[in-house]
């Protein structure tokens, strides 16, 4: 909370605008904030919930005035009223928003625009980078390998790596699933192209290991890794084997990991000039598949997130959804691929490229996924169709 508000102290100057106040609830708007909270049921009614995140106040680009509203499924009322709300808070050119039921049935309601520039509307169907959410599938097809027995979470990763190998031979597999081996982060500028390039050329015959080994810290580097030792124990090219051990298994048929950006079906990324006018960005692929190369639809990611545990024995399913290693200092954890939140029963992973975000209730198995084709934060939006205030 400290650095919370420390962050926000020149904001909370100002007044509220835009307030909606109930007995229990309050949403208004704090300069360029968006605030959120409730409290306690009881007397003395202490705060129980705060929300801040930042609005866009700078798009003026007419393009975006009355965007269409595309559906699939019975999206539920309170999911459709959060869904509705960021696109002009946010500074958005298109935006999908998808979960399931209790039943199980699958929703999605897609709003705005595919491409400004082709006059496209945007589609539930249409695909999205889905950037760093993409080490969910990669964690999922090694604890496939690691349920038919063929990898060992806590052997050494360079028992199973051939093409590429870890500077230190102790590091284990369970180690690059947590983000706790230490593996070097190949640096920003090599991790988009126009083609996906062959790994040696990004991480080296040898990806360095200069980290702390034991501690957590979030990389590309160790997924990167991780997609080798697929590819090596499978013997098949990574995208083919994640296709056959999760994405063809789940139904997730309009995702795959294209070699160069994908001509049709999929969403252009945006940026906002100082103007307030949306441009293009260049179409690029990541160049680390494991780590961040999956093009996915919202939809597809729900079928993810409802059934990938039921490509795993129940107790490596719930090992992945298991803390590891603290992962900061306010009650994360990092599971296998998982970013778990426990007290508030989420467990999910962001991605940025534009921007993506899966998120789960581990008690439940009910997914919610968000994405945009505009780079802004994407975890917010989603955490309130995942935990509302009430």
């Amino acid at each position: 909370m400290t650095r919370l508000f420390s962050t926000v102290a020149p904001q909370l100057r100002e007044g509220l605008a835009d307030v909606r106040a109930e007995p229990l609830r309050l949403r208004a708007r704090l300069a360029d904030l968006r605030l959120e909270a409730a409290t306690e049921t009881e007397a003395p009614y202490r705060l129980r919930t705060l929300r801040l995140y930042p609005l866009e106040t700078q798009a003026k680009d007419p393009r975006v005035a009355a965007p269409a509203t595309h559906t699939v499924g019975t999206v539920p009322e309170e999911s459709a009223a959060v869904a509705a709300e960021p696109f002009a808070e946010l500074g958005l050119v298109g935006f999908t928003v998808a979960g399931a039921g209790g039943d199980g049935s699958v929703w999605a309601t897609a709003r705005g625009w595919a491409s400004l520039d082709r006059d496209e509307v945007l589609l539930p169907e249409h695909r999205f980078p889905a950037s760093s959410v993409t080490k969910l599938v990669t964690a999922t097809a090694v604890l496939r390998l690691a349920a038919d027995g063929r990898v060992r979470l806590d052997e050494p990763a360079n028992a199973y790596l051939h093409t590429i190998r870890l500077a230190d031979d102790a590091v284990t597999v369970r180690e690059l699933l947590s983000h706790t081996g230490g593996v070097d982060i190949p640096a920003p500028a090599s991790l988009f192209a126009d083609r996906v390039p062959d790994l040696v050329s990004v991480m080296g015959s040898v990806a360095a290991c200069g980290g702390q080994r034991g501690t957590f810290g979030y990389g590309h580097g160790g997924y990167a890794m991780l997609g080798q030792l697929i590819a090596d124990v499978t013997e098949l090219p990574y995208p083919q084997a994640v296709t056959r051990m999760v994405l063809d298994p789940l139904g997730m048929a309009g995702s795959s990991f294209p070699t160069s950006p994908p001509a049709t079906g999929a969403a252009t990324g945006y940026r906002l000039s100082g103007e307030g006018v949306f441009q293009p960005v260049p179409a690029q692929v990541c160049t680390l598949p494991a780590a961040g190369g999956l093009w996915t639809t919202a939809l597809d990611l729900v079928r993810f997130g409802l059934g990938w545990s039921s490509l795993l024995p129940d107790t490596l399913a719930r090992e992945a959804l298991s803390p590891q290693v603290e992962r900061d200092d306010f009650g994360g954890q990092a599971g296998l691929g998982w970013m778990l939140m426990q007290p508030r029963d989420v467990a999910g992973h962001p991605g940025s490229g534009f921007s993506a975000s899966l998120i789960i209730s581990p008690s439940t198995g009910r997914p919610w996924v968000v994405l945009t084709n505009r780079q802004v934060l994407a975890e917010p939006v989603n955490e309130r169709l995942a935990l509302p205030i009430a």
